[in-house]
């Protein structure tokens, strides 16, 4: 920039000299046409330049645009050949865009530019209308002609769909149809051995008194006897969690004294705090609230069991309580060996048992948990487990403290 100034200076002077000293003309006119292709060839350059500039701006926004073309055609050839409902719904609760599976067996009316809040079938404009407000979110069932979509959804942020919500209706009937018919066959499966195991129960402990044996056959009979309780135990809980598996399944709701159901239940574990030498610390207030006595006993009497059985000898269970206005926060913490981070979430599926060695030691069936979830859902409540290896694990459960059944 100063050489270009200079030089321009420089050449203004000669020609003002040339003028003044009355020169030829002709070197006069050399004069001028040297500065003028300077200045032209110069600036002729930065014309070049920046039409290279803009050339290589244009030809990557075509680039863009083809390929968001591209994506976008990808996208509506992806979404007619799904076998799931799919739509787009913006932030001002109107549908962007909907696949034909969701117009026809789903929404059963014309999509696009409907706000859903006019959406007729009162289930889905209800379950709409709270997902859409998620960033994501995969939960909850909608049932439509006898089919059971599970939802998904996810926010997004792309040039052709800003701040909309993608939801997902996947078709989970088949899985939904083998789950239940699972269920169904565990059902009357438990029911048909309960009676075969309580015979068996009944004759090995007559035989066990019995004068007439052996101690090598009283060994085999204690062997018989132990391996009929387990198997008890086990039809005993695939009944409890059958039970619950109901639709018709209703709480037997009343006023509970937690203090009073803690310690009722602790009564019940005496034996094994005694035989591993555990410190109890029940920190529990007499708080009043509303539930099924005998269930929420079941859940305690799962969760303080295990606190016991997962401890080390010596170790400490500490339970305590919190309350706010409308919700009761139980918290039992243990010492124990601890659950591996991977596991936490697995822990409260059916027959899931973190160290089979020792559930079958301590008479576990990978049920317990299962039940405890069950039994707290029911109740419109939730828990929650943390967990370090070799320090300790904490169960926090979450009731309501007055209750309306679903």
């Amino acid at each position: 920039m100063i050489k270009t100034k200079t030089f321009s200076i420089l050449f203004l002077s000669f020609l003002t000299i040339a003028y003044l000293l009355k020169l030829d003309s002709i070197i006069y006119l050399i004069l001028l046409l040297i500065n003028f292709s300077f200045f032209y060839f110069k600036y002729k350059n930065v014309k070049l330049e920046n039409s290279d500039s803009l050339m290589r701006m244009q030809r990557k926004i075509k680039l863009i645009e083809n390929e968001n073309t591209f994506n976008q055609n990808t996208f509506e050839q992806l979404a007619k050949n799904i076998e799931s409902g799919l739509l787009i719904v913006k932030n001002d609760k109107k549908i962007e865009y909907a696949n034909k599976l969701f117009e026809k067996k789903i929404l059963k009316e014309q999509a696009v530019d409907l706000d859903i809040r006019n959406i007729a079938n009162d289930v889905l404009r209800e379950l709409l209308s709270k997902v859409i407000l998620l960033e994501n979110y995969s939960q909850d069932l909608f049932e439509s002609d006898n089919k059971y979509y599970k939802i998904y959804v996810t926010k997004l942020y792309t040039k052709n769909y800003q701040d909309s919500s993608l939801i997902l209706f996947s078709d989970v009937t088949k899985l939904k149809k083998a789950t239940q018919l699972q269920k169904e066959f565990v059902a009357d499966a438990s029911h048909e051995l309960k009676t075969p195991i309580t015979a068996i129960k009944l004759g090995g402990e007559s035989l066990k008194y019995s004068s007439n044996l052996a101690k090598k056959e009283k060994e085999i009979l204690d062997i018989i006897i132990e391996e009929n309780n387990r198997m008890q135990t086990i039809v005993e809980d695939l009944l409890s969690i059958s039970q619950y598996d109901r639709l018709d399944f209703k709480l037997n709701l009343s006023k509970i004294n937690l203090l009073e159901l803690i310690n009722s239940s602790l009564v019940v574990l005496r034996e094994y705090v005694s035989v591993k030498k555990i410190e109890v610390v029940n920190q529990c207030s007499p708080q009043i609230f509303i539930g099924d006595y005998l269930r929420l006993k079941q859940v305690m009497l799962n969760i303080l069991k295990n606190a016991i059985n997962y401890n080390f000898e010596g170790g400490t269970v500490k339970i305590s309580n919190f309350s706010s206005q409308n919700e009761l926060i139980i918290t039992v913490i243990d010492t124990g060996v601890g659950i591996k981070e991977e596991e936490l979430q697995l822990i409260f599926e059916r027959f899931y048992r973190i160290d089979k060695a020792r559930n079958r030691d301590t008479g576990g069936t990978g049920l317990g948990l299962s039940i405890v979830k069950k039994i707290i859902k029911k109740h419109n409540g939730k828990i929650e487990v943390e967990s370090q290896l070799d320090k300790g694990t904490t169960f926090k459960i979450y009731l309501p403290l007055k209750i309306k059944e679903k």
